[in-house]
């Protein structure tokens, strides 16, 4: 970046110019980030490293860019979708079947702490490129997945606060959602 050595991650300063202060490396491909409300980052991709620890596709970092020691919840497979909310917790999207050492399939939700939420276990069929909140707390997700939570859905759905499949919302896309954003008005792109 800027002619500057960078390994998969890098934080630009608001003119621009590459901030030198901050090199976390990741060995391998960052797929997304969340920038949490204390203003540590969230680091989701197919890494094994990063932040100078080693951490299994998800990681927290302070703001220098170092790993969290206390933050290793660790998935089987790559993480595509971080979300963060509210109040703190944070949702997975991904090609993984565990995440904090027990079974998930594409979908997660950890406390604000990295410990897997016992409760929230949707299931997806196929992977989750991307997360996403609405204000009154359910959750988007886009991919290429075909059933989430037991139930035929192509590849966007919409999950409860809970984490069980909102059947009302059922748009039925006819390809892949890399992407999913959510408007102020609750609209979703």
């Amino acid at each position: 970046v800027n002619g500057v050595p960078r390994t998969h991650i890098a934080r630009l300063n608001p003119d621009g110019t590459l901030d030198l202060a901050f090199d976390p490396s990741a060995d391998n491909w960052v797929y997304s980030l969340a920038v949490q409300t204390d203003g540590k980052i969230l680091v989701g991709g197919d890494f094994n490293n990063v932040g100078g620890q080693a951490r299994s596709r998800i990681a927290r970092l302070d703001s220098n860019g170092t790993a969290e020691v206390g933050f290793d919840p660790g998935a089987d497979g790559i993480v595509y979708g971080l979300a963060v909310q509210a109040d703190g917790k944070i949702v997975l999207g991904g090609a993984f079947n565990t995440a904090g050492g027990q079974t998930r399939n594409g979908l997660a939700r950890l406390d604000a702490n990295g410990a897997l939420e016992a409760g929230f276990n949707p299931g997806a069929v196929g992977a989750v490129f991307s997360t996403a909140l609405q204000s009154d707390g359910k959750i988007v997700i886009g991919g290429p997945f075909t059933t989430v939570g037991g139930v035929a859905r192509n590849r966007i759905a919409q999950l409860n606060a809970d984490g069980s499949l909102d059947t009302s919302f059922n748009p039925n896309a006819n390809n892949l959602i890399y992407s999913l954003a959510v408007q102020a008005d609750g609209k979703t792109i």
